[in-house]
């Protein structure tokens, strides 16, 4: 009875420690990133290496989509998304894709392709 009460409160404590990560997730964002992609995808990056400087006061910097700036939207209670609105030879453009993160919330990665694991990985 007692191993089970400690694994409930385990259980419960891990579930709003994800919780409270996920609404926190913008100020983890920030920092630089390296694609791992091996070959080009149509709207990211087209070459393995590429960087991502993602800015704390909602901006960021792309070898890819140049200036522009990014928002965070919460998608679910553990999920996460991030558009990035930029300008190209077309005009106005967004890069719509998922946050990836551990079990922990910790180490983000911001998906290019799930199905070939191709992602921007924090440095």
């Amino acid at each position: 009875m007692k191993n089970k009460k400690l694994l409930i409160l385990i259980i419960i404590t891990l579930f709003f420690y994800r919780l409270i990560i996920s609404f926190f997730i913008p100020q983890i964002m920030v920092g630089t990133y390296y694609s791992n992609n091996k070959i080009t995808i149509l709207e990211g990056p087209s070459e393995f290496g590429e960087k991502l400087i993602i800015n704390s006061n909602g901006t960021f910097n792309s070898e890819t989509w140049g200036n522009g700036k990014y928002e965070v939207v919460h998608s679910g209670i553990f999920s996460n998304e991030i558009l990035f609105k930029y300008s190209d030879q077309y005009g106005k453009a967004v890069y719509h894709t998922n946050i990836v993160t551990d079990f922990l919330g910790l180490n983000p990665k911001i998906s290019l392709n799930s199905d070939l694991e191709f992602y921007f990985i924090k440095n």
